[in-house]
């Protein structure tokens, strides 16, 4: 009885050390992670679209630090039933301060697969950053839909 006792007594011992001493964070590192919003320097997009149609937009934005990687893209409805919103969403993680900014910023695209569900027009703007009055900035394109 002793015996088996001793043995749990034991492998608690060692279980506990090993999840003592195989702890993720040695207490040196700093890691720091956040979204942001790129700025949209171009964007290629037909003038007309047709109604029930998909087309791809491509969307050249600005990349600012070695650590920035490209998450997805933001959209949403603007302040009128015709107006939408797209914005290139980028995270960071940074481990003890080691991201690079670069000297000037670099130009990276990807595609936007657009639905048109309407048969009117849209209004679509494209974030382009902030003004001195923090207030966002678009590039904005008018797409008529045959």
């Amino acid at each position: 009885m002793k015996f088996k006792s001793l043995k749990y007594t034991t492998l608690f011992f060692i279980w506990s050390c090993l999840l003592i001493g195989c702890s993720v964070d040695d207490g040196r590192s700093e890691v720091s992670f956040n979204y942001e919003l790129n700025k949209i320097v171009e964007v290629e997009i037909p003038e007309t679209m047709r109604y029930e149609s998909e087309y791809d937009l491509h969307i050249d934005y600005e990349k600012s630090t070695t650590c920035q990687e490209f998450s997805g893209f933001n959209f949403e409805l603007g302040d009128n039933e015709n107006e939408r919103i797209i914005s290139v969403v980028s995270h960071t993680i940074d481990r003890n301060n080691t991201c690079e900014k670069f000297k000037s910023p670099r130009i990276e695209n990807r595609d936007f697969t657009f639905s048109v569900k309407r048969d009117d027009f849209y209004i679509l703007k494209f974030y382009q950053g902030m003004d001195s009055l923090n207030q966002p900035i678009y590039l904005t394109k008018k797409v008529e839909i045959k």
